[in-house]
């Protein structure tokens, strides 16, 4: 989703940089794995001089019933908030199960640099309808579409 959701920028002039181009996470041989590959991204994110952050992800929970993509923004954040608003309407206009609320979430990524971020729960594998849908290119590139006209809409450029 996140290499589908970069090529739509690139392919319209948005210069994009990823914090990871494949599943390996982002650490050495030390003992806590996630501080390390949130560091290593953290430092990414900061040199990069980015006007947006997305952080894209996908859910899991103990109830298989729960679907839909979801976005997160800091509190703090007024125009992160504004953000998170924008990418959830363009998820919920084109995804089903997508029309949740966003929700403020202390996420150590939405706080690295100043600028409107968002962190994208793309939906969930633990539920198996949804997880099929996820598994696939079409589903995934509509996703990436969704993420793509949300971007869009926080930046006032109108799209088709």
């Amino acid at each position: 989703i996140s290499k589908k959701l970069a090529g739509y920028l690139t392919k319209n002039n948005f210069a994009v940089v990823m914090t990871r181009e494949n599943e390996n996470g982002l650490y050495g041989d030390g003992k806590n794995k996630k501080q390390e590959d949130m560091e290593a991204r953290k430092k990414i994110i900061n040199s990069s001089n980015a006007d947006l952050v997305i952080s894209i992800h996908l859910n899991s929970f103990s109830d298989s019933s729960v679907c839909g993509a979801q976005v997160f923004y800091d509190a703090s954040d007024d125009n992160s908030k504004k953000f998170a608003e924008d990418v959830q309407a363009a998820l919920a206009g084109m995804l089903a199960s997508s029309n949740k609320q966003v929700k403020t979430g202390d996420f150590f990524l939405l706080q690295c640099r100043d600028v409107p971020s968002v962190l994208v729960e793309c939906g969930y594998l633990s539920n198996p309808n949804e997880e099929a849908l996820l598994i696939t290119d079409r589903y995934q590139e509509k996703v990436a579409y969704s993420l793509y006209c949300g971007v869009l809409k926080f930046l006032n450029y109108t799209y088709e």
